[in-house]
């Protein structure tokens, strides 16, 4: 299983993300493998923000220290999911997608059943890391739940 977590900027919101899918997976002895990526080139060679980094550091939840970097084109074939966190990242997928065959684009919390937030916000320009990682985590845990387990993908 091949999950590939892309945000705008891929220094925020990606990075927590991949932090909480595979802290998730781990406690609950899944085998994934997790990635990140940028649909933008702005923060290419970045290390996560030091928000972020301060963010996952107090919550005691791993994570790698690795620089951002645009998502590939043969990604969007080799990963089995290629989650956004919100459809502008969507549409950027989609784009460079064109007529490709690729794993499941969609975005997080499209996996949350009745949930008012469909996006979620980028905390490098809310400054709200706590609501980006609540709204993480609560699609990885749907993610989880919802379709890795109902269709035995672990």
């Amino acid at each position: 299983m091949k999950v590939l977590f892309v945000s705008l900027g891929g220094i925020c919101r990606a990075p927590i993300a991949e932090a909480v899918l595979k802290e998730k997976c781990k406690i609950e002895g899944h085998q994934i493998e997790v990635d990140t990526a940028a649909a933008r080139d702005w923060h290419v060679g970045e290390f996560p923000h030091e928000e972020t980094v301060q963010f996952l550091t107090d919550k005691k939840i791993p994570f790698d220290q690795k620089e951002s970097r645009q998502v590939r084109v043969e990604e969007l074939e080799t990963f089995d999911f290629i989650l956004a966190m919100d459809a502008e990242t969507v549409g950027e997928l989609h784009r460079l997608a064109g007529m490709r065959q690729t794993g499941t684009i969609a975005r997080l919390l499209d996996y949350v059943a009745d949930q008012k937030e469909v996006d979620i916000p980028d905390p490098y320009l809310t400054g709200n890391f706590n609501e980006a990682f609540n709204l993480v985590t609560i699609g990885c845990e749907h993610f989880i739940k919802h379709k890795m387990k109902r269709d035995r993908l672990f």
